[in-house]
């Protein structure tokens, strides 16, 4: 069901800037580069400077409202954003160039900017608006409605294809260079629906049709196998989901203390995925500098080429929710929904919960399920190649549906539904006036859980890829339906507001521990272990386990609203690893201040900073043995729990109008 905004007349606006600034923390800066014994050689001083800062965003939103008659209102919302992108990559500290004919290194080495990576947040352009209305057409019936639509255009790059690499045509880019993806997403969405009481029910009708299509571009770039004939631009491929679901949900008290909730709903689901143009994926048959075949495909992104798809789904749903109070102090609830996929076939889930006041300050709560999810239609079906760096050096790397001739001759299979039991259980304390705490306990575990696979390299799999026509990747991956996995954990949080000479301050601390584990991994096929194939190694496992904090703490003291409002948020991190790399990142604090200043009734100013202290993650070791030149140019590991951005500091100022 969708909440529409009722607050009708008015008029709002609000505007935002903001920049990053700072150094970025452990990542050397480069005066110069010399040639010195045949070497290239980067001469150090100090820690790189993000100039005059970058990822400047402007933002602006409002809203304007109007009543219709007294029966109805009417909302129009909306927002723009503009992102620059950020960059925190290193120095490139490679040969760039071909050697000259005698052996030397290219003076050009000396000049060449090393700086040719782009490493941080997207360049973004998004523009959203909503509409949303409703209108009594009597005393016991309301229609309602919503429009959302919304663009988003992002810019991202791959890695940077020097002059001497063979996927690059020196007489198109003597200097390399930096491909360019973007991505041109829309998304559209109406709801209409219908609320009513009769014969003692609350009824809520609604038909909600949803698009997102994503148009994918590569710019800069080339596809080595034509030559110096290859275009710089491609349309690589498009990707469309379409969502369609029609409900209704009723709603009856029986008495103050028995409620019965009933529904139904129908739902229909279609994705597609349409192919790249013919430049992005042909082979055109041209060697690269080592007289090799060259690599095919548009680089950065090669086009979808392997299937067209247009696949969909129903799905017929039907709930119920009783809620009952037991005396003054027990309520409980319980609800149980059936799905019925014409793919995967039926769904039962079912929750259990209950909540028991065992005194006026003491007050206790838990809760069960059991259920099961279907796969995404995108999951099993989704197709992309990337770039990796698993070895030290760049490679191409298929992700492919799992029902492909390559996932199946690994193994692989058409993904099925993960099953789930969870428990849950609480309590809330006031053990003392106004402060108020609060613990839970949770457990969550999931069979046949959905994971990609590592991406397999090697001999063997060359040759599943060749028979199964592929030539333009050296790694694989799919999802499968490969683990058992148990989350775990603690949630604990604390509340207390206190009056000062000052002001009001209000006081919070809210802290999560977590346990991952995977308690069991598929057993791999014999044949493929001995093929030195495994689909899940210890990477995937450690991934899941322990590839996001172990904890999250946020204290924050909050001053409200009079003239001068003020907040701050304390953060620490537990510590993370990163599978990928084998690389364990500490654990770490973020501080962010922020201010409020009530200029007029109308008018207010909102300044401050994310990440005051410009926290960065710790580098990657260049020191290490197996440290390899993208360690240097990729200094930050993306497992990072609050970016590799840095200081973030903004300025807003919003409007009211009666």
């Amino acid at each position: 069901n969708v909440v529409l905004d009722e607050s009708s007349s008015g008029t709002s606006l609000d505007l935002q800037y903001g920049i990053n600034l700072g150094e970025v923390t452990g990542v050397p800066d480069v005066s110069f580069t010399e040639i010195s014994g045949g070497n290239v050689r980067l001469i150090e001083a100090g820690d790189r400077n993000v100039d005059d800062g970058d990822g400047d965003t402007v933002w602006i939103g409002g809203s304007w409202g109007f009543d219709i008659g007294e029966r109805g209102f009417m909302r129009f919302s909306g927002d723009f954003r503009d992102q620059d992108a950020t960059n925190r990559a290193g120095y490139d500290p490679r040969e760039l160039y071909p050697r000259q004919g005698d052996g030397t290194l290219d003076p050009r080495e000396e000049t060449a900017n090393r700086l040719n990576h782009r490493y941080g947040q997207a360049e973004v352009e998004q523009f959203n608006l909503l509409v949303n209305a409703a209108m009594s057409i009597s005393d016991r019936l309301e229609f309602y409605g919503l429009i959302t639509v919304g663009s988003l255009r992002t810019d991202t790059a791959a890695d940077f294809r020097r002059p001497v690499d063979v996927r690059n045509v020196l007489e198109i880019y003597p200097n390399g260079f930096l491909p360019e993806i973007r991505s041109d997403i829309d998304d559209r969405a109406f709801v209409v629906g219908l609320t009513g009481e009769h014969f003692g029910w609350s009824w809520d009708m609604a038909l909600n049709t949803g698009e997102n299509e994503i148009d994918w571009t590569a710019e800069d770039t080339l596809n080595a196998s034509m030559g110096a004939l290859s275009p710089t631009k491609f349309s690589t491929g498009n990707n469309e989901y379409h969502l369609r679901t029609f409900g209704i949900e009723a709603h009856r008290p029986f008495g103050e203390d028995f409620h019965v909730t009933i529904g139904a709903e129908m739902l229909a689901e279609e994705y597609e995925v349409e192919k790249g143009e013919t430049a992005s994926t042909i082979d055109g048959g041209f060697t690269d500098l080592n007289g090799d075949p060259a690599e095919v495909g548009s680089q950065g992104f090669p086009g979808f080429k392997r299937r067209e798809l247009e696949q969909d789904r129903d799905v017929y749903s039907l709930f119920a929710k009783v809620d009952a109070n037991l005396g003054e102090r027990t309520r409980l609830s319980a609800t149980a929904r059936y799905d019925d996929y014409d793919d995967v076939g039926g769904i039962f889930g079912g929750r259990l919960a209950g909540s028991f006041q065992l005194s006026p300050k003491i007050a206790l709560r838990a809760s069960a399920a059991m259920g099961a999810k279907a796969p995404e239609l995108s999951q099993g079906n989704y197709e992309k190649t990337v770039t990796v760096f698993d070895t030290g050096s760049a490679a191409e790397a298929g992700y492919f549906p799992a029902d492909s001739d390559v996932a199946l001759a690994l193994g692989g299979s058409e993904l099925s539904e993960e099953e789930f039991v969870s428990f849950d259980a609480g309590v809330t304390l006031e053990l003392v006036p106004s402060l108020m705490l609060s613990a839970d306990f949770y457990r969550i575990e999931v069979d046949d859980a959905v994971v990609l696979t590592d991406n397999l390299a090697g001999d063997a799999l060359v040759g599943v890829l060749g028979d199964a026509g592929v030539n333009d990747v050296a790694r694989a991956a799919f999802f499968l339906n490969g683990v058992d996995t148990r989350a775990q954990g603690v949630n604990l949080s604390a509340r207390y507001p206190l009056e000062t000479r000052y002001g009001d301050l209000t006081f919070s601390l809210d802290a999560n521990f977590n346990d991952n584990k995977v308690s069991n991994v598929d057993e791999e096929p014999a044949d493929l272990v001995a093929a030195g194939l495994a689909r899940l190694p210890d990477t995937v496992s450690t991934r899941l386990e322990d590839g996001r904090p172990e904890s999250r703490t946020n204290l924050t003291v909050d001053r409200p609203l009079q003239r001068l409002g003020m907040r701050m948020d304390l953060l620490h991190y537990g510590k993370t690893t990163d599978a990928t790399a084998g690389f364990k990142l500490d654990s770490d604090i973020v501080l962010n201040l922020s201010a409020r200043y009530q200029a007029t009734p109308r008018v207010a100013l909102d300044f401050g900073a994310h990440n005051i202290l410009d926290a960065y993650p710790d580098p990657y070791d260049l020191e290490a043995d197996d440290a390899t030149d993208f360690d240097r140019i990729y200094p930050f590991s993306r497992y990072s729990p609050y970016g590799i951005n840095g200081r973030l500091v903004y300025l807003r100022a919003s409007v009211r109008f009666d």
